[in-house]
Parts: structure tokens; sequence; C-alpha cells
């Protein structure tokens, strides 16, 4: 047996095993103690921590915090590890540490599972281009996020003004389609959330900052509004892309949907995608809204004309 092979089996024991001794590890590749001791030298040099006892029960072990047993995943466990990880792939973007997870559970999972049999399309409400924007700002979120650094940031608020902001990265979330930034703004001195398609530059600093509570900041809006519409019964295989068994009734010819949406404005645009073909019952908040809407395309076209 070659060294290298040798090597790799004495790691391979080690994952596998509490304790093992080195005569055991010498009897068992047939070479003498003084071997043994030289090659875990190699494999400490390579960054593998190891830990010596002695005693009755004592011998040569990895330390606990470091060991991943092959044995501690079932292979349905290692798939799922590796459909979650290329699922966050596709989510923020490929990053260094997943990528080598990923292949770390590679080396412990059988051939088979190198077929992924689970994929996500476009995680967003976004274009791929504006996609490609995103996973740029959020690689650099991250970063700071990890490294606890604050950093400096242009953002394009709702009403078009643009503005320079110190910020402490806190919390990444993919909320309703759309990616968030959770962060603390020393220009307003409180908690803010900032669209990240609005981030145009994102420039972490060398300065740290100390994590702060937050009980009042939350990505869920509080209020939620009742909806109610109507359809006809021919728009039933489409609404099912939409809505859920339990919020669709239908009544001869026509179908009733009820749901609960936590933004007037989002489902007002929401609706257009069905052309003309929803009534809305319920709230006239919504209707006022969707009304609005109609009115200034229709004031946009006839102005083009």
């Amino acid at each position: 047996m070659k060294k290298i092979e040798r090597i790799l089996a004495v790691i391979v024991l080690l994952l596998e095993n509490d304790v093992i001794t080195t005569s055991e590890l010498a009897e068992r590749f047939d070479v003498s103690k003084r071997t043994v001791f030289r090659d875990i030298q190699t494999i400490e040099n390579a960054g593998f921590p190891i830990s010596s006892s002695y005693g009755r029960n004592g011998g040569i072990s990895l330390i606990d915090s470091f060991k991943l047993r092959s044995l501690s995943l079932t292979e349905v466990e290692k798939k799922l590890i590796l459909d979650s990880l290329a699922i966050n792939e596709k989510i923020i973007g490929e990053t260094l540490e997943p990528s080598v997870l990923k292949e770390k559970v590679r080396l412990l999972a059988n051939a088979a599972l190198e077929d992924q049999s689970l994929s996500l399309g476009s995680p967003t409400v976004h274009r791929p281009v504006i996609e490609h924007h995103i996973y740029a700002i959020n690689k650099q979120i991250r970063k700071s996020l990890n490294e606890k650094l604050k950093a400096v940031i242009t953002y394009i608020d709702g009403q078009g003004d643009q503005t320079t902001r110190t910020v402490h990265p806190h919390e990444l979330g993919l909320f309703n389609g759309s990616w968030f930034l959770r962060a603390y703004c020393e220009k307003r001195q409180a908690f803010r959330f900032f669209k990240v398609t609005r981030i145009r530059s994102f420039v972490s600093t060398s300065e740290n900052f100390n994590l702060r509570f937050d009980d009042k900041a939350d990505l869920a809006p509080s209020k939620e509004f009742q909806i109610k519409l109507e359809f006809k019964r021919s728009m039933l295989g489409k609404l099912y892309d939409y809505y859920i068994e339990e919020e669709l009734q239908i009544i001869e010819d026509k179908i009733h949907v009820h749901f609960s949406s936590s933004s007037i404005e989002e489902t007002a645009t929401y609706l257009l995608r069905f052309q003309g073909n929803v009534t809305i019952l319920e709230p006239d908040e919504l209707k006022q809204q969707y009304t609005r809407i109609i009115q200034k395309i229709n004031n946009s076209l006839n102005d083009d004309i």
C-alpha cells in the first residue's frame, strides 16, 4: 500500500472510531509504530486536529468538534444536504463556503447521489439580468454580515431620491419574491429595511460594529387585508396556479376566491395579470387602488396617441 493510500485509510479510521491505538494501526497496515507516528504527524500537518490519550483505554483520535462521521448521515440525509446546497446556490449565487461543503458531502456520498433531483428556476420576481445584480450585492452583504463590518451604501428610496448611508447589516431575507437587507442606519439612528434592487452600490468598510437587538424589526407586515374576488368558471385551471383549494368556492358558473394579503398595492398590481377577467368584491381599498392603476394606464396610452 502506498503512503498516501495508507494515510487516507488512517483518516477514515479516525473518523469512524472514537479512539484507535498505534498498535492497532501498525498491525492493520503491517508497518512499524514509528511509521504510524510519522503518518499521524503528516495528518496533523495537513490540518487534522489529533488528540492523544494514555492509559488502558488510551490511543489517538480526532477532536470531537472536528468530526463528521459518515455513519451519522444516511444516504437520504446526504442527498437532502446536496439538494439544499444546490438551491442555496440558485438563490444567493455561488459562494466558496457552500461549494466546499458540497464537495465534502459528495466525498461521503455514494456515486448515485451525484444526480440532483431537486431544481429551482428563478427564486425572485426579477429578470435574470436583475438577479445577477442582486447576486453581486448579496455577496458583499454576506461578507459584511459574517465579519460584522459597517458598510456604505448608495440607495434609491421609493420616491426616487438617492442617499448615501452608513449601515450595520444584521439580516438578509427573501420576502414576497424580493430581497431585503435589515440594517441599523446611522443616518436615521434606527433599523431600516433596504430593498436590494435599490442598493446601487455597497462597499464594506474596515470598521466593525456590535449587533443590536431590535424586537420591532420584521419583514412581514403585521396588518392583513381580507380579499374577495370573483372569476368566471372557465378560469378554474389558471386559478389553481395562484390559490389553494380552500380559497376557492365554485358557485354555478362563477368562482369566488377568498384569501388574505399584506399589501393592497401589490395585490392590485398582481391582479393585472388576469387581463380584466376579475371582479373585486372586497375590500373597497383594493377596488379603488385597482381603478387608479387602470386609469393611469389609460391616461398613459391616451397621451401617446
